[in-house]
């Protein structure tokens, strides 16, 4: 059973059973800013979001670099339409 402070992090006022549970049906993806749960059956779509928000976060900040302001560079990018929610 996964406990709370197995995973580094400030869990343990849960029930350790809920977040064992929470792992079994989910995949865990922590970096040096922390950790995410994300579902198994959302898990390709989620990483493919992310991946595209750090290439075109890459791109905006060549712009910006380069002398282009930020709205601009955003604009030019879509950066604000990946984060939203299609619906």
């Amino acid at each position: 059973m996964t406990k709370p402070e197995d995973i580094g992090s400030r869990l343990s006022r849960l029930d350790s059973y809920a977040v064992s549970d929470a792992l079994d049906r989910s995949g865990l993806l922590g970096s040096d800013d922390g950790v995410v749960v994300i579902p198994r059956e959302k898990e390709a779509e989620i990483l493919d979001l992310a991946r595209r928000i750090e290439e075109t976060e890459g791109k905006i900040r060549t712009e910006i670099l380069a002398g282009t302001p930020v709205r601009v560079a955003r604009d030019k990018y879509g950066y604000h339409q990946l984060q939203r929610r299609e619906r």
